[in-house]
């Protein structure tokens, strides 16, 4: 969703507050790039960063209760007595699609627990001296194999431009590590469904979990519903009790003063690149 402000007729702002959808912002984005920057007031802003913390929270949930995990064979073990291994995510790698703010959430988490990080970003530099960080891949093909083939956990967090839709393809699943978990929180049309669900049937992939799909919500007669070793979340991972508050606050405090004072808006999305 997004809510729209106007002031004194002179100009608009859009805030994003919540996880649009990826057609709606496209469309959005669309349009601002095609207007004159110099001649509109029309601004895009995202979310504070909170709202990547919360995001980052969820990912560590995943990780936590994948089909295979201790939390995951505890809830068994409550109907069948059985007895588990414990598994740690302390050495553990994971491997993050898209560097953004959610991306470097998951990964300053990721650090707490002891995980190496290995991540994927359109512009490597940017992360030459990150600490959370121990090696910063390109977007290239043979990069994102790399990720795949040494992550343990593999979190999508890229969101869907051109560039992006279908790149977590067939190929990227061939080469991903043997029981690696496979969590998607950024846009659905980024991961190619089909070749995820042929992944998660072989046994290559231990386990899954999705918070997006190509079609929301998603139908009751997809496949992937009956898949026991995938998590399903309804496009809410960021929706905490005071998600909207925070947002609404970020906002109010920061971006409206800003737009009234002529100064720069934080957070600001880029309509050519579409996030």
């Amino acid at each position: 969703m997004f809510l729209l402000f106007s002031f004194f007729r002179k100009g608009t702002i859009f805030l994003i507050v919540g996880r649009i959808r990826h057609d709606v912002l496209w469309l959005l984005c669309q349009r601002f790039a095609k207007a004159d920057a110099s001649k509109t007031r029309e601004k895009l802003v995202r979310l504070p960063q909170g709202y990547a913390l919360s995001m980052g929270n969820d990912d560590l949930y995943c990780a936590c209760t994948n089909p295979g995990s201790s939390i995951y064979h505890a809830f068994l073990s409550r109907f069948f007595r059985e007895k588990y291994d414990v598994e740690e995510l302390r050495g553990k790698t994971m491997g993050i699609v898209g560097y953004g703010d959610i991306g470097k959430a998951c990964a300053r988490l990721a650090s707490v627990y002891g995980m190496r990080v290995v991540a994927l970003r359109r512009h490597p530099f940017l992360s030459k001296d990150d600490p959370l960080c121990d090696v910063v891949y390109g977007t290239d093909k043979a990069s994102l194999n790399q990720l795949m083939s040494e992550s343990d956990y593999i979190v999508c967090s890229a969101p869907s431009t051109v560039d992006t839709r279908g790149m977590v393809n067939a190929d990227a699943f061939k080469a991903v590590k043997k029981n690696a978990v496979f969590i998607n929180l950024g846009r659905g049309p980024v991961v190619d469904e089909k070749a995820l669900v042929a992944t998660l049937n072989s046994g290559q992939l231990k386990g899954a979990a999705l918070d997006v799909f190509i079609e929301e919500p998603l139908p009751t007669s997809n496949e992937m519903w009956d898949l026991p070793n995938l998590l399903i979340s309804p496009h809410n991972m960021d929706r905490t009790a005071t998600f909207e508050h925070e947002a609404t606050e970020f906002f109010i405090a920061e971006n409206i003063p800003r737009f009234l004072c002529k100064e720069d808006l934080l957070n600001p999305v880029d309509p050519l690149l579409g996030y």
